[in-house]
């Protein structure tokens, strides 16, 4: 066995077992202190890394105030969920409250975050680090669900890809920078890692990590 990894939500077992065995793996802290996305957020931004414009809200008042700011719609989110579990979309005031409700109830160890609607493309990138050095993996374009006006907000599921992704050399190669500076600011510097979406907007060189 040379070594091992998850890209599921057993990540920390996963790094903690792997270096019980000496071998090659993240340490658990990174791996622990990365699957919450405030703490990501906030590396981020220490970082010189734009993330959407988020709050972290610890009760509905603050939920309210925060909606002020960043306004509707946005997306209201568990740090420490997975798969796309307590993360919700407030289209208008009437729904503040329930889907408040909704995402406390996934909230286990983690907080809770306020954070912008981004409209644009995403991206799907793939790489890994060996012996210090990122190597780009693969890219894709993804569409959803949510896009589509008979399905709505219903949580989004892919209804098509296209792999490697149809974007300007430029685009693809400020992508594939980010995701390398994203986990090195991180501290990951081993294995596989992945971004889930990169969002562009409109002008090709504008882009933000979700």
């Amino acid at each position: 066995i040379k070594g091992i990894f998850t890209l599921i939500s057993y990540a920390y077992e996963t790094s903690v077992i792997a270096k019980s065995c000496n071998l090659p793996c993240l340490e658990p802290n990174i791996v622990l202190e990365s699957d919450d996305k405030l703490f990501m957020k906030n590396k981020f931004i220490i970082n010189n890394i734009p993330p959407a414009k988020f709050l972290a809200i610890t009760s509905f008042d603050e939920l309210e105030d925060g909606i002020k700011k960043i306004g509707l719609p946005a997306f209201l989110k568990a740090t420490d969920a997975f798969g796309g579990r307590g993360i919700e979309e407030i289209i208008n005031q009437d729904e503040i409250k329930s889907k408040w409700d909704r995402v406390n109830k996934v909230v286990s160890s983690g907080s809770i975050i306020l954070e912008e609607k981004l409209e644009g493309e995403f991206l799907d990138l793939q790489g890994f680090f060996h012996d210090g050095q990122f190597f780009k993996a693969g890219d894709c374009q993804s569409w959803f669900t949510d896009r589509l006006p008979k399905i709505g907000q219903i949580n989004p599921i892919e209804t098509l890809n296209i792999a490697p992704a149809k974007k300007f050399e430029k685009v693809i190669e400020e992508a594939y920078e980010l995701l390398e500076k994203s986990a090195l600011s991180l501290g990951m510097d081993w294995g596989p890692i992945a971004v889930s979406y990169t969002h562009f907007r409109a002008h090709e060189t504008d882009s933000y990590l979700l």
